[in-house]
């Protein structure tokens, strides 16, 4: 049952009473639909939170507010960006005087400025920060994939603010290895904790659903949202490897529709755009391309594809992450002729339509099952640390 409380917060109890020694969980808020990686992410860590916690867990959103003017602006470079405000933190540093020893999980990077106040008011609480991606890393790609003056505040307002989260926070957690040594490159601190990507298993979601909007002929598929790496990612396979291929690619992701006039190729390229079910495409598709060059984090489609147990062919940066995965997961390319070497492969020795191998590395490492038992290792860990420092 969701009220929100009079500074805007939305709060998300379990049960009727609080309890003490809650986890507020901190972040954009998940909305109904939960298509996009981070979104997905993001619901698979909160329900992890009530699992593997024996406390009681509390969803702390913040609805993104659009910057429209000048003030609002300069108020991202002292960390008040994407809904975060004075007044949500007040709103926060009130429950937790009520809560002295509850752990605060910032589901992102980018609310450090919450931190930092919580430090400066001695705000007794264990703070935890769990990296979706680094950010700075990330919209250092978008400003070089786009350059201006605006990609260039929102690169320096979201390093601020995830500086901060690194300097405060009593616990770092990051979806890879490479993530923390980047941030140990950044700002002088690695992760303390590396847990690989959790989504929730939707394979047999819609089993029974007609296959009507699906093709009846062998394709390979792309999913993805149109941001930076996606979008330059799926450009540069449409001019080098589609001309080079027989098999047709599909391309299946909110905000691909506005590319279709530049993406697509008769007989090769098709743009679907968002679909309301992902199932039918990953089922029918003879495998998952991921043409993924620069990013952060890891890529969701790679776990989605071991989901309903399909092999991918993508770049290193797509698989960045999925070491625990490879050589199974599929192939590595790393040029043109890797990618045609592949897709030709696939195309005369077609794999499994469902592959168990690569669904029990699915379940293994990134089901809810396996982020269950990680995420209580890690709590527990928490609570003696606080206990250790008298807390």
């Amino acid at each position: 049952m969701s009220n929100a409380d009079e500074n805007g917060c939305m709060l998300d109890a379990i049960g009727n009473e609080k309890k003490q020694d809650s986890v507020f969980f901190v972040g954009p808020p998940l909305g109904n639909s939960i298509l996009g990686g981070r979104e997905l992410l993001g619901f698979a860590m909160l329900q992890l939170l009530k699992l593997g916690s024996k406390r009681e867990v509390h969803s702390v959103s913040f609805e993104r507010i659009a910057v429209l003017n000048l003030r609002g602006f300069l108020l991202g470079f002292f960390g008040y960006i994407n809904g975060l405000s004075r007044s949500r933190i007040l709103g926060i540093q009130l429950e937790l005087v009520r809560e002295p020893k509850a752990v605060v999980f910032l589901n992102g990077s980018n609310f450090g400025e919450l931190f930092r106040a919580l430090s400066s008011n001695r705000v007794p609480a264990q703070k935890v920060t769990f990296f979706h991606n680094v950010e700075a890393r990330f919209f250092l790609g978008l400003f070089l994939s786009a350059p201006s003056f605006r990609s260039l505040g929102i690169l320096i307002v979201n390093f601020l603010a995830e500086r901060k989260a690194v300097k405060y926070s009593d616990t770092l957690i990051a979806l890879s290895r490479r993530d923390s040594e980047v941030l140990g490159r950044l700002y002088g601190r690695c992760a303390d904790y590396i847990f690989p990507l959790v989504i929730k298993d939707h394979s047999q979601s819609n089993a029974s659903q007609d296959f009507f909007h699906t093709p009846n002929q062998l394709f390979l598929l792309f999913v993805g949202g149109s941001f930076y790496g996606n979008r330059d990612g799926v450009l540069w396979y449409v001019k080098n490897v589609a001309p080079r291929v027989n098999l047709p690619l599909y391309i299946v992701g909110n905000g691909f529709e506005e590319l279709r006039s530049k993406l697509e190729v008769p007989g090769r390229v098709h743009v679907i755009g968002r679909v309301e079910h992902l199932a039918p495409w990953y089922r029918r598709a003879l495998a998952v391309v991921a043409p993924i060059w620069d990013g952060s984090g890891m890529k969701t489609k790679v776990a989605e594809a071991l989901m309903f147990g399909k092999k991918v062919i993508g770049t290193p940066e797509a698989f960045a992450g999925y070491e625990d995965a490879l050589p199974d997961a599929g192939w590595i390319c790393k040029s043109v002729d890797d990618f045609k070497g592949a897709i030709d492969k696939v195309q005369r020795c077609p794999p499994l339509s469902f592959d168990p191998i690569l669904r029990s590395l699915y379940e293994a490492h990134y089901s809810e099952e396996a982020g269950a038992r990680r995420m209580s290792v890690i709590l527990a860990e928490i609570e003696q640390r606080a206990k250790s420092v008298g807390r």
